[in-house]
């Protein structure tokens, strides 16, 4: 039986291609990424625990905001390449494949393995239940086993 993280490595194996594919913008799911940009921003910088420098490892950031900057771009391209790849897992699993990927050589201790729970944790204390249950219809944010939204 394969570990979590032989899993996860195949996972990011598998839709390689969609995570570096440029993103094209859907305007019809324009609302949807503004309903879900601010809360991802919030909930990555708390995963990150770094509030200067989260995520941002292949640019120099001069200040808070030029990185809030880059975070909400990151997002947005993110949201349109899942899109593009036909949603074919969770956004956050989506995201996490290409921002803190499962056994990175600058992971050695595999704290990558946090990233979505961390995130799902924060959105789901930033949103609250019903949204929350909303998004998991979305499968925006749908937990691994998580199949029902009662």
């Amino acid at each position: 039986m394969p570990s979590k993280i032989e899993e996860a490595l195949a996972q990011q194996k598998k839709y390689r291609d969609e995570l570096w594919a440029k993103p094209k913008v859907n305007e019809a799911y324009q609302g949807q990424l503004e309903s879900v940009l601010p809360g991802f921003n919030i909930a990555i910088k708390k995963a990150e625990n770094n509030p200067n420098n989260f995520g941002v490892l292949s640019q120099k950031v001069s200040s808070p905001d030029q990185a809030n900057k880059i975070l909400n771009e990151s997002i947005e391209n993110s949201f349109w390449r899942w899109l593009q790849a036909g949603k074919p897992v969770p956004l956050v699993d989506f995201m996490q494949m290409r921002w803190a990927p499962i056994g990175a050589e600058n992971d050695p201790k595999n704290l990558n393995m946090n990233w979505a729970p961390n995130v799902r944790n924060f959105l789901e204390q930033l949103y609250g239940t019903e949204q929350y249950k909303k998004m998991k219809q979305d499968k925006i944010v749908l937990k691994e086993n998580d199949t029902q939204v009662a």
